[in-house]
């Protein structure tokens, strides 16, 4: 099992800090694309969209 890593948005906003996340249609290759850009996060929705909350272990 992966470690768990340090929550940036949570702490930024603990902080006062701002934190920039992504949200929208999410898949795993999309996530893998948006994770080394920069973003503080990535918001998935799993209520509205394609996603469903069984594949968001595999994102």
């Amino acid at each position: 099992m992966a470690a768990l890593r340090r929550n940036r948005v949570k702490h930024k906003l603990q902080d006062g800090k701002l934190a920039a996340a992504v949200m929208g249609p999410m898949s795993a290759n999309l996530a893998d694309f948006i994770g080394p850009l920069g973003f503080d996060g990535i918001w998935f929705e799993a209520e509205h969209g394609e996603v469903d909350y069984g594949d968001i272990p595999n994102l």
